[in-house]
């Protein structure tokens, strides 16, 4: 069961094509707002200093829905490296199986796979909505439930003595 989303700051919840002119978006909003009620353990991780990252989330007024602000404030963590993600994995106190990491591009998406947590990867800012979510979670639970189905579809071969078609 996902109990934890951790997001990449730039691109991701602030549009890095606008960084000087960063506004609060009604969208990204009602879309933390929605998560928090699914009462879901939300972090963001950023190479961004800690001044900058925290000024960003609060001109674009979506700081307080972050249990976990990560980032390179006096560490020596970098993305792509997993370790950035391991770390607010950590402060999250959650197992990586129960978090899923919002990322883009190659290289953060592949340290964000190395952590063990799911990740969804994103092509752009406006991609990042809660419908996306909706989808994410639907697709798992119908995945979840496929994998349960071939399970039982697997005890009933073998009760049948393996003479079941594949």
């Amino acid at each position: 069961m996902i109990k934890g989303i951790i997001f990449g700051l730039e691109g991701i919840l602030v549009d890095s094509n606008l960084p000087d002119k960063v506004s609060p978006s009604r969208a990204k909003y009602e879309m933390l707002m929605k998560l928090r009620a699914c009462e879901l353990r939300l972090a963001v991780c950023s190479l961004a200093p800690n001044n900058t990252a925290g000024l960003l989330l609060l001109k674009s007024q979506l700081r307080h829905f972050f249990h976990v602000i990560m980032c390179n404030q006096g560490l020596d963590l970098m993305k792509p490296s997993p370790e950035m993600y391991n770390r607010a994995i950590d402060l999250t106190r959650l197992p990586a199986d129960q978090c899923v990491i919002v990322e883009s591009g190659e290289e953060n998406v592949a340290a964000a796979e190395a952590t063990g947590a799911h990740v969804l990867p994103v092509a752009s800012f406006d991609e990042v909505t809660f419908e996306l979510f909706e989808q994410f979670f639907e697709i798992r639970r119908i995945s979840g439930g496929v994998i349960e189905v071939l399970e039982g579809l697997s005890q009933l071969c073998d009760m049948r003595n393996n003479r079941c078609l594949h």
